[in-house]
C-alpha cells in the first residue's frame, strides 16, 4: 500500500487468511517508487516457494528472479549488437578515409591546419623511420612523451603504421613514474622532442629516402594498438592493453548510439596520456572529420579556451566534468559529450538553459573497456532525480550482480561487469591481476567479463545508475585513483607513521583526497612541507594529497574494518600553513582576497602554499583566470605554476606591470621644448 506517511523506509507485514498467507508493504514514497514495490512481492513470492520447496537452500543463493525478468536483464538490456569490420586495423581505416577525402582538413592546432594527405604522408615517414632503425613490428611497444600538438598525433600515427603500439606518458609525471612505465614496457624506443628533432634533421638531409607512401601492414586486428597506464594497488601503475578490433569497435558502437558523424569537427580537451580523449581522435580520422588539438598549457588556460571556442566553429567536444564546469565555455555546435565523473543535475540544467537542441551524452566506461561502454543521451524534457550512466553499446553486455553472482533485479545495487568486443586484453606483464579482474563470464561461453568494482543498478527502462564502489577507488578530474597506492607511498615515507587511510572529501565543490595517520609512540611530528614534496616526487599531481590529519587511533567498525564514514571532516585547521604573514601593498591584497575566494579558506599569510592550503590544478586554473581579470594580465599557466605563495606571485605581477609602464613612457624631444 502506499502512504503519504510510514515509521519505517520499508516494513513488512504478514498474516495468515484463510490458510493463505498475505503480505502488506508499508514503504517510504521518497525512497522506493511503485515498480520496485510491484517486483518486490513477486520476489518475495518466489523466494518463499524455493525456500519451501528446496529447505536446505542457501537463502542468499536462491535465484528469485522469473523468466521474464532474466530475458529482459540477459537480452533485452544488453542489445547493442553493432557491425564492424573485424578484418581490419586502425591504419587501414584511416588510409582508405585518406583516400576518400585527402584535401580534407585533418587536424587544427594553434590556426596552422593540416590535411588528410599531408598527415598521412608525415606518418608514413615516421613509420618507415621506426621500422628502418627500430625494426619496429606487430605488439612492440614505443613510449610517446610530448606535449599535445600536431607532432603527438603524427607519432601516434607513425607508430601504428610501423606495426607497433604506443604508450603515452605525461612529460610532467615524476622522474620515478616515468622511468617505471618505460621499464615495465620494455619500450624499444622513446618519441620525445629530442628524438622528433633528430628525425626531421635526418629527413632534411635526405641520406636515407624515408617514404611517404603507405607503408605494408604487418599489424593484425588483434595487435596492441595502444597500452594507458593508470593507478595500481600495489603501489605502482597497471598498463591497460588496447587492441586495433577492441578500438574500432568502440568507434562503430558509439557511431551507432550517437551518430557521431554528424560532426564535421571534434575538440580534444585532453591529453593523449588518458584515453578521454580518445573519443574524439580515433572517430574523428576514422569518419574524415577535422581534429581540434591544444597543449596541456592551453588546457590549463580558461580565458584561451573561452576565447578559442567563442571564436571557432566546433561541432562536438568530450570533456570531463570538472573541466567543464572550471571553464563554462560556449557550447559546441551539434553534441556534447561528458565523462570520467558523474554529471549532475545542476550540470545539465545549466546546459539546457544555454541550448536546449545540443545533444547532450553522458559517457562512462573504464579504461579496459575501451574508452566506454556505456552512454546515455539526456532528455531535456525529464525531470532527472539523477542523471544514469546509459545502456550499453558497441556489443556489449553489462551484468549487474550480487555478492554470490546471481543477477540482481532492477532497482537493486550490484557490482557491475561488462564483456564483449571491447574488453582489453587485461594488463601487461601482469597476469595474476588479470585473471583476478577479467574473469570467465557465467552467462555465456568463452567470453570473459571485467569486474569494474562499480556499485550500480538496473533502471526500468535499461538504463544503469551509478552508485558508488565496492572499493578504495576513486575519479578525480577525471582520473582513476586507487586509494591503496597513495597509502602505500605515504608508509614509504617515514617509519614514525603507524596507520594510513588515504579518503576524499568534497571540499569548495572540488573532490579532494584527504590523508589520515596515526604515530609511532616515538612522537615526532612530521614535516608536512617535506612529506608533500616527497608524494611530487613519486605521483603525478593529481594524486597528492590536499589535506593532512594527524588521529589518535583510526575509527574502526566492529568487525576491525576502517569506519571511513566516521573520519573528521577537514577545516581551515587541519590545512598546512606558515607563520602568518599579512599582505603589504595593493597587489599582495588582492592576491589574498583571491586566494580565499578561490580556496574557500580564511586568513591567507602571504608566505602561505598554495597547494598545502588544499589547491589543486584545477583549482589553480580558475586561479589563474582570476588573477589576470584582476590585473588585466595575460599570464599563461606555465609562467605561474612555480610561484605557489603569494610573495612570489605578486613579484611577477609588479614585474609585468613595470614592464608595461615602460613601454608606455614616450621619450620627449627636449630641443622641442626650448
Amino acid at each position: 500500500y502506499v502512504r503519504n506517511t510510514s515509521k519505517f523506509d520499508v516494513s513488512y507485514g504478514f498474516s495468515e487468511e484463510q490458510q493463505q498467507l498475505r503480505l502488506v508493504i508499508n514503504y517510504n514514497t521518497d525512497i522506493y517508487d511503485e515498480f520496485l514495490i510491484s517486483r518486490m512481492f513477486c520476489h518475495l513470492e518466489n523466494l518463499l516457494t524455493l525456500a519451501i520447496e528446496s529447505s536446505s537452500a542457501v537463502i542468499e543463493e536462491i535465484d528469485f528472479l522469473t523468466e521474464a525478468e532474466r530475458k529482459e536483464l540477459l537480452l533485452e538490456f544488453n542489445a547493442s549488437s553493432v557491425d564492424y569490420p573485424k578484418d581490419k586495423t586502425i591504419v587501414e581505416l584511416f588510409e582508405s578515409q585518406v583516400d576518400k577525402t585527402p584535401e580534407n582538413i585533418a587536424l587544427v592546432f594553434e590556426g596552422t591546419e593540416l590535411s588528410y594527405r599531408a598527415l598521412n604522408e608525415q606518418s608514413n615517414q615516421l613509420g618507415c623511420y621506426l621500422r628502418h632503425h627500430y625494426q619496429i613490428g606487430p605488439d612492440d611497444l614505443v613510449v610517446i612523451k610530448l606535449d599535445g600538438s600536431e607532432k603527438a598525433i603524427i607519432a601516434i600515427l607513425g607508430i601504428l603504421k610501423s606495426g607497433g603500439a604506443y604508450v603515452p606518458i605525461d612529460p610532467d609525471l615524476p622522474d620515478e613514474r616515468i622511468s617505471y612505465i618505460a621499464e615495465d614496457t620494455n619500450a624499444k624506443v622513446t618519441i620525445d622532442d629530442l628524438f622528433l628533432a633528430n628525425f626531421y634533421a635526418e629527413l632534411e638531409k635526405g641520406d636515407i629516402v624515408y617514404s611517404s607512401d603507405n607503408l605494408p601492414v604487418i599489424s593484425r586486428p588483434d595487435s596492441l594498438a595502444y597500452v594507458i597506464y593508470t593507478s595500481g594497488t600495489t603501489g605502482q601503475p597497471k598498463g591497460v592493453m588496447i587492441n586495433h578490433l577492441n578500438l574500432i569497435d568502440y568507434i562503430f558502437g558509439l557511431d551507432k548510439m550517437a551518430n557521431i558523424q554528424i560532426n564535421s569537427s571534434f575538440a580534444m580537451t585532453s591529453t593523449i596520456t588518458t584515453d578521454t580523449g580518445n573519443t574524439s581522435l580515433f572517430p574523428a580520422l576514422v569518419y574524415g572529420k577535422a581534429l581540434h588539438i591544444f597543449s596541456k598549457n592551453q588546457l590549463r588556460d580558461i580565458q584561451y579556451l573561452r576565447d578559442y571556442f567563442s571564436n571557432t566553429s566546433v561541432d562536438c567536444i568530450k570533456i570531463i566534468t570538472s573541466l567543464w564546469k572550471a571553464i563554462d565555455i560556449k557550447l559546441p555546435n551539434k553534441m556534447l559529450i561528458i565523462g570520467g565523473e558523474e554529471l549532475s543535475v545542476d550540470t545539465v540544467n545549466s546546459i539546457r538553459k544555454q541550448n536546449s537542441d545540443i545533444q547532450l551524452f553522458h559517457h562512462y566506461g573504464p579504461t579496459e573497456t575501451t574508452i566506454g561502454k556505456l552512454c546515455h543521451k539526456v532528455n531535456f524534457e525529464k525531470k532527472y532525480n539523477k542523471i544514469p550512466i546509459g545502456s550499453g553499446f558497441s556489443n556489449s553486455k553489462m551484468y549487474v550482480l550480487t555478492k554470490s553472482f546471481s543477477l540482481a533485479p532492477v532497482g537493486v545495487a550490484g557490482i557491475l561487469y561488462i564483456s564483449g568486443d571491447g574488453i582489453s586484453e587485461g594488463y601487461l606483464n601482469n597476469p595474476k591481476l588479470t585473471q583476478e579482474k577479467f574473469i570467465p563470464n557465467p552467462f555465456e561461453s568463452n567470453e570473459k567479463m571485467y569486474n569494474t568494482g562499480d556499485l550500480v543498478r538496473w533502471l526500468p527502462d535499461g538504463n544503469v545508475e551509478y552508485i558508488g564502489r565496492e572499493d578504495f577507488q576513486v575519479k578525480i578530474r577525471g582520473f582513476r585513483i586507487e586509494l591503496t597506492e597513495i597509502e602505500s607511498c605515504i608508509i614509504n615515507y617515514s617509519r614514525n607513521i603507524k596507520q594510513v587511510v588515504v579518503d576524499t572529501q568534497t571540499i569548495n565543490n572540488e573532490k579532494a583526497l584527504v590523508v589520515y595517520y596515526t604515530l609511532h609512540e616515538v612522537k615526532e611530528p612530521l614535516d608536512m612541507i617535506d612529506l608533500k614534496s616527497y608524494l611530487q616526487d613519486k605521483l603525478p599531481q593529481y594524486m597528492v594529497p590536499s589535506f593532512f590529519m594527524e588521529l589518535d587511533k583510526i575509527p574502526l567498525v566492529l568487525n576491525g574494518k576502517i569506519d571511513r564514514r566516521s573520519l573528521p571532516q577537514i577545516t581551515n585547521e587541519n590545512l598546512v600553513r606558515k607563520n602568518y604573514i599579512p599582505p603589504g601593498n595593493e597587489i599582495e591584497r588582492g592576491l589574498v582576497e583571491i586566494w580565499q575566494n578561490v580556496l574557500d579558506v580564511d586568513k591567507i599569510g602571504i608566505s602561505d602554499n598554495f597547494f598545502e592550503l588544499g589547491g589543486n590544478s584545477m583549482i589553480f586554473i580558475k586561479l589563474l583566470f582570476e588573477i589576470n581579470k584582476k590585473f588585466t594580465t595575460n599570464f599563461e599557466l606555465k609562467d605561474v605554476i612555480n610561484q605557489t605563495d603569494i610573495i612570489s606571485l605578486a613579484e611577477i605581477i609588479k614585474q609585468k606591470q613595470d614592464i608595461e609602464m615602460d613601454e608606455w613612457i614616450i621619450p620627449i624631444d627636449l630641443d622641442i621644448m626650448e
